[in-house]
């Protein structure tokens, strides 16, 4: 991908960047299922922020006022018109998926059901689904995934500024890696979470350092 390809490089830079910066940023480790019981129950109250989406591909169409264009190829546009990304024959390996306009990203389903997220304002594209954010208490932290058409993807991130950041996992901990299938994650604090793993049923807590 043109455009879409460079923004996606300059964003793993900046990923990279910040992980090597923060080693270490949260720990998980293993707790009973009783433990995991009374972190749910101890939980701040947690209301999520609403997120809208448009499925309807000619309503998406409307509200995006011809900034992005999918015949065979794609191209996003900003208002004035200059091509900010794209690609060739994308609709051969892409659907639309949704469009957010809140956040002004599009979605897209490809080829082996990896997501696809393209931020209109910059026509780059963004490594998350919208949909599987969950925002701790005070909106500094927040649990991200996608699925990259191999495996699904977790992490969790830090707001700085207008960005989100990725933090880095601990490794000095039997229950590293362990937020690589989670199930029922909750945040039960503004800097704690505990989630089920789906790799072997075991329940862990995570903690923002």
């Amino acid at each position: 991908m043109k455009g879409m390809k460079a923004g996606w490089l300059g964003l793993a830079a900046l990923m990279a960047t910040s992980a090597g910066a923060q080693q270490g940023d949260y720990v998980v480790d293993a707790i009973s299922l009783q433990a995991f019981r009374e972190a749910l129950a101890q939980a701040q109250p947690n209301p999520q922020p609403r997120l809208d989406s448009i499925q309807n591909w000619d309503q998406a169409q409307a509200l995006l006022a011809g900034r992005l264009i999918l015949d065979s190829d794609l191209k996003v546009l900003d208002a004035t018109g200059r091509v900010l990304a794209q690609e060739a024959q994308f609709a051969d390996w892409c659907d639309f998926d949704a469009y957010y306009p809140a956040l002004d990203q599009v979605s897209f389903k490809c080829l082996q059901e990896n997501d696809v997220l393209l931020d209109m304002a910059t026509g780059q594209q963004q490594e998350d689904d919208p949909r599987q954010r969950r925002y701790a208490p005070g909106g500094q932290y927040r649990y991200g995934g996608y699925y990259n058409g191999q495996e699904p993807v977790s992490f969790i991130q830090k707001r700085v500024g207008e960005h989100w950041l990725t933090l880095r996992e601990a490794t000095d901990t039997m229950a590293s890696g362990k937020l690589y299938f989670p199930s029922d994650f909750t945040w039960v604090s503004a800097r704690r979470f505990v989630f089920q793993s789906t790799l072997d049923q075991g329940y862990f807590m995570g903690t923002i350092q």
